[in-house]
């Protein structure tokens, strides 16, 4: 726990920081997606905290925002923490704004409030436990410290608006909470929408006041209550009003601090059955959702944090650490999950061939995240030759043999009829042929596919490139991809910068990553591949073999990486020395699970090694010698007998006798000199 909250601080310090005050406005590509995975809808909250709702189309919510009121002895400062605050209110004197999806943080710097106040803004994203993080709301910590020698009252205030174009008018209701939880909820009279606050004040004596208003009123009477009295005195407000807010008063003495979290939830409770949503089931209204938000906000802030640490302790580049993280926005933004728990992608832009390959190239991220609700998507909904390379990945990830055998058959009848273009077709000709003998018991054979640029339009050549990199593939590039030329100006786009450092130009292509600029759509998934790509990750769980062949700058001197897999989170670093080097695999986590239908559930709990292959030693002029490798393997302190194969590349390939158990907590060291 103490090293989890280390990891905390350290990860804090390292988010891209912007600062933002009354004359800055929002910009797109800082603004931070807040929601459920699948949802069908989120929330945007930029820098300069304006609030904006997105389902299919974006609308602002300026009836949406938080609050500050604080006094201390009889001074009182009111502000809104906006750069451009609603009803003529003062805004704070600056923000400075942290953000690193699914979360971002506000920090008040304002000497007049007399208290160090800060909002934390996230929504749950956590591997393997979906329930948890496909509630369609988000949570707002409200965080307090009382620095002076004298108490300070302070007064927590939320504000929200339901979505104007869903909500022309709406019914009020106060949900029925346990005690020490209080809430407000709006019900759309034109819609099956309703949205909902929920509090905890976690402080003794705090008072709690909510009520209505309507956001296009510039003077409610609840803000003139607000800044006389520092509370809402739960007063009626207009007849069907559309927003809400919420109030928390409380006294902080000297050296004090105070946490207030507050739940936002919005849903549709619409009684369709095959395409309602799948947090439906979950939590049957709003309010119960803001009510499971607030509660647990904590460990699932904690839960979310975790996966971005493995990536942020990596040595990329900051600025590409903080875009694959960034990579996983399309799993709120871009995907709608139903009720029986399968995905649906929605809004890919272009044509047949471009949604496909935007599509096969965010599979490996909805299997490290979401293998179980991945397989069932696709053991439901099949229509593409994308369908035949997905399955191929997930059983070679998995080793579920079982869930693929009733689907080949399908699968088979894709390939005929569908033909988006020659890279794509090829690569899926040979995932199935793979597919047959792993069904068949037989060893999968080496065939690979051929890429010309002259035949190949630029997205489909980059996606097979990665795409059959990750199974295996041998892929001969004939004037196929070239290296990504670092145009002053120029956005690169992720996919050709990956084949750049698969093609041996490390150096060119992480450059190139550098200047990427997220968009919060499709295109972002494909930078998950890049701790793929960079470390050399190749796995095979059906024959329980692992590649690591890493690629990187010639001045690194290590590389670290997080390796996300179905079942399996690995830790690889690899230190490249004159005569070999030395990799070091920890096994951080390990993941039990199982399709929707119960068919296969993911073995046990060790991953039994059978082969793993690594980089051997450098080349030697023609006509020299290298001199004989000394290999050591060991894990901790107990060494591991091996067979060892040196290949015609100079790969080294060593099979332990017998096969080797790995388990959470296990690091396999391999030296080589």
């Amino acid at each position: 726990m103490k090293s989890l909250f280390s990891a905390l601080i350290v990860g804090m310090l390292i988010c891209l920081v912007t600062s933002v005050n009354a004359a800055v406005n929002s910009q797109s590509a800082t603004d931070v997606v807040l929601g459920g995975v699948g949802a069908g809808s989120f929330v945007e909250l930029g820098p300069d905290g304006q609030f904006s709702f997105v389902d299919a189309q974006k609308e602002s919510l300026p009836g949406s925002f938080m609050a500050i009121r604080t006094e201390v002895e009889g001074r009182v400062e009111t502000r809104v923490l906006q750069a451009d605050p609603p009803m003529k209110a003062q805004a704070v004197s600056s923000l400075l704004y942290t953000r690193e999806f699914p979360q971002a943080e506000f920090r008040v710097h304002d000497v007049r409030m007399g208290a160090d106040i800060s909002v934390l803004a996230f929504s749950p994203l956590i591997p393997h436990q979906l329930p948890d993080c496909a509630l369609p709301g988000f949570d707002l910590i409200y965080r307090f410290s009382n620095p002076l020698s004298k108490p300070v009252t302070i007064s927590a205030v939320l504000s929200w608006q339901a979505p104007p174009r869903l909500f022309a008018s709406a019914n009020t209701t106060v949900p029925a909470y346990e005690p020490g939880t209080f809430g407000i909820s709006l019900q759309s009279r034109s819609s099956s929408h309703e949205v909902s606050i929920a509090v905890e004040p976690r402080h003794r004596e705090a008072e709690v006041s909510s009520t209505t208003w309507q956001p296009n009123d510039q003077t409610p009477g609840w803000w003139n209550t607000l800044v006389q009295t520092g509370g809402v005195n739960n007063q009626k407000g207009p007849i069907h009003a559309t927003a809400a807010v919420v109030c928390v008063k409380f006294t902080l003495q000297p050296g004090d601090q105070a946490v207030i979290p507050f739940g936002i939830a919005m849903y549709d409770t619409s009684p369709r059955e095959a395409s309602s949503h799948y947090y439906n089931v979950i939590a049957g209204t709003s309010a119960e959702a803001a009510d499971r938000l607030v509660k647990n906000w904590l460990p699932l802030h904690i839960l979310t944090r975790d996966w971005q640490y493995q990536i942020l302790f990596s040595n990329l580049p900051q600025t590409v650490k903080s875009e694959v993280i960034q990579a996983a926005v399309p799993l709120v933004s871009r995907i709608k999950l139903y009720r029986d728990g399968t995905f649906h992608y929605t809004a890919q832009s272009g044509g047949t061939s471009s949604a496909l390959c935007t599509r096969l190239l965010a599979w490996p991220m909805l299997l490290s995240f979401y293998p179980r609700h991945a397989a069932a998507t696709l053991t439901r909904h099949h229509t593409s030759i994308a369908a035949i390379i997905e399955a191929y990945q997930y059983v070679l990830w998995t080793g579920d043999i079982n869930w693929l055998r009733p689907l080949l058959p399908e699968l088979e009848r894709l390939l005929p009829s569908h033909h988006p273009g020659g890279a794509l077709n090829r690569l899926a000709e040979q995932s199935l042929a793979r597919l047959r003998a792993i069904c068949a018991g037989e060893v999968p054979g080496k065939g690979g596919i051929t890429l010309t640029q002259d035949e190949e339009a630029e997205p489909q050549v980059s996606t097979v490139s990665i795409l059959a990199f990750l199974e295996g593939i041998p892929v001969k590039q004939s004037s196929a991809v070239g290296p990504v030329q670092p145009v002053e100006g120029s956005t690169p786009l992720a996919a050709p910068a990956l084949c750049t450092i698969l093609s041996g130009m490390p150096e060119v292509g992480l450059d190139a990553l550098t200047r990427y600029q997220s968009t919060n759509g499709w295109l972002d998934a494909a930078l998950w591949n890049t701790q793929y790509v960079v470390s050399g990750l190749q796995l095979d769980a059906i024959q329980g073999s692992i590649t690591i062949l890493p690629s990187i700058p010639g001045t690194w001197r290590t590389m670290r990486s997080a390796i996300f897999l179905p079942s399996l989170l690995l830790s690889a670093e690899y230190r490249p020395a004159v005569h070999g080097g030395r990799i070091d695999i920890s096994v951080e986590r390990q993941f039990a699970f199982t399709d929707l239908a119960g068919i296969f559930k993911s073995r046990g709990a060790a991953f039994s090694l059978t082969r793993i292959t690594i980089p051997g030693q450098p080349q030697y002029p023609a006509g020299t010698s290298p001199p004989k490798p000394q290999i050591f393997m060991r894990v901790a302190d107990a060494p591991v007998g091996f067979r060892l194969t040196s290949a015609s590349n100079g790969r080294f390939t060593l099979t332990p006798q017998p096969k080797l158990p790995l388990q959470v907590g296990d690091i396999l060291h391999i030296t080589v000199r």
